[in-house]
């Protein structure tokens, strides 16, 4: 993961990479600074060109490749053609972090408009329903994640903040204040015994694993040692906790 981003950015391009995600089949994605999207298969590299600003968040559903940008919008490409499939015009701000529910019928979208949109790409994606932050929390989205069961949603804040949803309820069932020091800067969830195991990072240097017991927070692991902030998290499969990446920031801040 980290050699493939490494390989991106020692192009001869002035582009940096602001965001990446990897599919299950092993493809890599790198959202850039000029609105493009790098997409590396196996026997090519491909560039997807959809976006008037940054890449600022990636996901996969299946080998189908879903962009976000400060542009508002939400790119759905086709694997096989890498074509648009879907264009969503979604939230009136800029949108800063994506997921993909586990049986791929919904998108988790969340915007600098202080809103986190819930899309079923693959009955209506052109309507959204929303789901609200708290009034008093001032920070911004920086990532949402979704159960397993799509029942519980999680999105954390550059506050320091993981706000809890029931995924029918507008607003938070739950808010965990202070949860990093800095800020949270993404998140992710699996299960492990039949719990839902949740992952954040911060710019405190820390990444923190969590269950998630009737939309409350039990700490379970603390995990350190990184000579920067980390800026993603990801489990690279739902249904083992063995083996999970922690993607560092690639420039100091």
């Amino acid at each position: 993961m980290m050699l493939s981003l490494s390989l991106l950015r020692s192009e001869k391009s002035e582009k940096q990479v602001y965001s990446c995600a990897i599919s299950t089949n092993g493809l890599v994605a790198a959202g850039n600074s000029d609105g493009t999207t790098t997409l590396v298969r196996p026997d090519r590299v491909q560039i997807l060109s959809n976006h008037k600003y940054p890449v600022s968040a990636l996901c996969f559903k299946d080998d189908d490749v879903i962009s976000a940008s400060a542009d508002h919008s939400i790119v759905i490409y086709d694997s096989a053609s890498d074509k648009v499939k879907e264009k969503l015009m979604i939230h009136k701000g800029p949108v800063r972090c994506l997921c993909v529910s586990k049986d791929g019928s919904l998108l988790i979208s969340g915007s600098s408009d202080q809103t986190i949109g819930i899309t079923n790409i693959i009955t209506n994606p052109d309507v959204a329903r929303y789901l609200k932050l708290t009034e008093s929390d001032s920070g911004m989205l920086s990532g949402v994640c979704i159960s397993y069961d799509n029942s519980l949603i999680v999105a954390v804040a550059t506050s320091g903040t993981i706000f809890l949803y029931d995924a029918n309820s507008p607003k938070p069932l739950h808010c965990h204040y202070d949860a990093h020091y800095n800020g949270v800067n993404g998140c992710d969830m699996t299960t492990h015994e039949e719990r839902n195991l949740l992952c954040t990072v911060g710019a405190d240097y820390l990444a923190k694993l969590w269950y998630v017991d009737n939309y409350v927070l039990v700490p379970h692991k603390t995990l350190s040692g990184t000579l920067d902030r980390f800026s993603a998290a990801s489990f690279t499969c739902w249904e083992t906790v063995n083996s999970f990446y922690l993607l560092d920031h690639m420039t100091k801040q």
